[in-house]
């Protein structure tokens, strides 16, 4: 049996008895680096000196397309 809190404006609502309705199998924490950060790291990989090529608009202009579509 689990335990639901429901805050309210006189303080936390406690309820107990409640049969649990969520099972958790597993988990993780995925982490996605901003475009700045991958171009960083690609610079690591080829040492300090290297020149990194501009970001091209045209694929700027189509992520922020995709990004802004609506499912």
């Amino acid at each position: 049996m689990g335990r639901l809190t429901i805050p309210s404006a006189r303080g936390p609502l406690n309820l107990t008895g409640i049969k649990d309705f969520v099972r958790v199998r597993g988990g993780a924490y995925l982490f996605m680096p901003s475009r700045s950060a991958v171009r960083f790291l690609a610079r690591i990989e080829q040492g300090p000196d290297a020149e990194m090529p501009p970001p091209r608009e045209d694929k700027l202009n189509e992520e922020r397309s995709l990004l802004s579509t609506k499912d």
